[in-house]
This record gives structure tokens, C-alpha cells and sequence, in this order.
């Protein structure tokens, strides 16, 4: 037996971990490469902060959460593509679907046929 897996034997015994090379070995809660805890000492880093902005923040459109993040179908989303097959536009400020043909502010005409 080498002297090298004596101390890697007897390193593992003690409950330490042997690393390789110039590692040698460590024992849970000294310091090392990625066993490092903040503990706000001098010199510690502080913890990876992970961020990211929600899945349709501001967006009201009602099929965004659907489409984009995986949501589930809700009843206005369910009108939105209805209204999208049908061959109209949905609108977001109002949240109703105006179909071609349909008349609108602006678009009647006084022509007598019972419509205006």
C-alpha cells in the first residue's frame, strides 16, 4: 500500500473527503472550493442571488400565461382563441372579440336597412 491511499484511507476513516492532487484531505465545514458557507466573515462572498422576471410580467393578454408559460386554459383565454378561429380580433382593452362585418363607433351608415 502507497503512503498516498494510507492517508486517503485513514482521511475517509476520520469522516474526511480526499481530493486529489494538492487537495489532500477536508472535513465537512473547513474551508475549500465549493463547500465555502456565508457566513458574512470577512472575505466570504455572498450567496448566488438567481432572479428572473415572471412569465408575462405586465402582459394583458389573457392567452400569454397559457401560451408562453405553461399555465393552464382559462375561461377569457378560451374566448381570446375562439374569437382568433372565427376569424376576429380580440381586444385587450375592452376583452371582446369584434368579428368582420361587425359594425362599430364610426361604422354605421344611415342606409335605411333596419341596422343603423
Amino acid at each position: 500500500m502507497t503512503a498516498t491511499c494510507s492517508e486517503e484511507m485513514a482521511c475517509q476513516a476520520d469522516g474526511g473527503t480526499w481530493g486529489a492532487g494538492a487537495d489532500g484531505c477536508s472535513f465537512p465545514g473547513e474551508g475549500g472550493l465549493g463547500d465555502a458557507a456565508f457566513d458574512g466573515a470577512p472575505g466570504d462572498a455572498a450567496p448566488d442571488v438567481l432572479f428572473a422576471f415572471p412569465c408575462c410580467n405586465a402582459n394583458g393578454d389573457p392567452c400569454c400565461q397559457y401560451l408562453q408559460c405553461g399555465a393552464p386554459l382559462t375561461a377569457a383565454c378560451s374566448q381570446e382563441l375562439a374569437c382568433q378561429t372565427d376569424g376576429g380580433t380580440w381586444s385587450l382593452q375592452t376583452l371582446a372579440c369584434s368579428l368582420p362585418g361587425d359594425a362599430g363607433p364610426g361604422d354605421a351608415v344611415a342606409d335605411g336597412n333596419g341596422r343603423d
